[in-house]
């Protein structure tokens, strides 16, 4: 997973990221970012350590939900509305 693109506006920050499946684009506050990219750091850690599937975190970013989770030394990713 990669970060391709970053832009800050009206106090939303606009990120897009890449995965093997395609691009993802994500609008939140600062601080969902924020939340996000530890969310990110940490499931690919554990993608590392582990073999065994598993979902990590849950974030909220904007109106989406974001579930990271790991499996087969990589990092999953699924981005869905939050309600």
């Amino acid at each position: 997973m990669e970060l391709v693109a970053a832009r800050i506006s009206d106090e939303q920050v606009e990120v897009t990221l890449a995965d093997g499946t395609g691009l993802i684009g994500l609008t939140g506050t600062p601080d969902e970012i924020v939340a996000l990219c530890e969310a990110m750091d940490e499931t690919a850690l554990l993608a590392g350590a582990s073999d065994q599937p598993a979902w990590v975190r849950t974030v909220r970013v904007g109106t989406d939900v974001v579930r990271l989770g790991i499996g087969s030394g990589r990092v999953r990713l699924i981005v869905g509305p939050a309600s």
